[in-house]
Formats: structure tokens, C-alpha cells, sequence
């Protein structure tokens, strides 16, 4: 077989074995949003606009930053009381922890919390992490503009 044909069968079983990978994991941030009632405006209708930004900052922000910066600054994003805040990021990681733990059965955290004290733990494996919550992120964002988003 030519390199290049071979080139492209590789390429294709790669795309089959992603998209069914990220209908899954769509499929548990689905689930992970019934589950955490923190983002919806209206029960299972309407999503906060900011959001959207927010969750399809953190893919992006793990990559460049890297992971445990990321994870340390989306944690301590809690909204202190009495303040308004139109994203609470800390829920994202709580929905982040959520599709890993429906995803793998190696691995069941809790929260955010559990998460990042995984993250910054000497054993934990940063690159097979790293690369979970990337394909998390991005699936959370495919299936959060499937909603209705609104401003506050």
C-alpha cells in the first residue's frame, strides 16, 4: 500500500474512534448537566450566556497554561456571598469531575475539589488527565450551545 493511501486509512479509523468518543463523552456532559442544577436559568431550558465563554475557555486555557494552573484558577473562582457573578467556573469543574467519573471506572471524583487534589497529587498522571479534561471541555461546550443561552 502507498504511504500516502496509508496515511489516510490511519487518519480515518482515527476520526471514527474521536467522534464516537466525543458522542460519548457528549453524552455524559449531558448527563452531568441534569445532575448539577447550578447553570440553568430555567430547568433544563435556558443556560447563562456567560458560560459558554467560560467552558469553552477552559480546553483552551489547559492547553496553553497547562493543567494544574488551570485547574487552581477555575477552583478558587467561588463566588463569595452576596456578590453576583454571572459564571461560577468552580461549577464547571464540578461538571468536569462528574463526566470523567461516568466516563472512567478507574476514576470517581466528587467534585472539583476531588479533582484538583487528584491533579496536584504526586501520582496522579498528568497527561492521561490533561487530555481527559480537554475532550470533557470541549464536549460540555458542544452540548451547552445546544441550549438556549441568556443573559442576565
Amino acid at each position: 500500500m502507498p504511504l500516502l493511501v496509508m496515511d489516510i486509512v490511519v487518519s480515518l479509523k482515527y476520526y471514527r474512534t474521536m467522534k464516537a468518543r466525543n458522542e460519548k463523552l457528549m453524552k455524559y456532559a449531558q448527563d452531568a448537566l441534569n445532575i448539577n442544577d447550578a447553570i440553568w436559568t430555567t430547568k433544563y431550558q435556558s443556560i447563562l450566556d456567560a458560560y459558554n465563554g467560560q467552558i469553552a475557555a477552559l480546553s483552551v486555557a489547559v492547553a496553553i497554561s497547562g493543567l494544574r494552573p488551570t485547574l487552581a484558577i477555575y477552583y478558587q473562582d467561588k463566588p463569595n456571598a452576596g456578590t453576583i457573578r454571572k459564571a461560577n467556573r468552580r461549577t464547571i469543574l464540578d461538571l468536569i469531575a462528574k463526566m470523567i467519573s461516568l466516563d472512567e471506572n478507574i476514576f470517581f471524583f466528587d467534585n472539583a475539589e476531588a479533582l484538583l487534589r487528584h491533579a496536584v497529587s504526586n501520582n496522579a498522571d498528568l497527561l492521561w488527565l490533561k487530555k481527559e479534561v480537554i475532550e470533557c471541555a470541549i464536549a460540555l461546550k458542544q452540548v451547552v450551545r445546544t441550549y438556549n443561552l441568556v443573559s442576565k
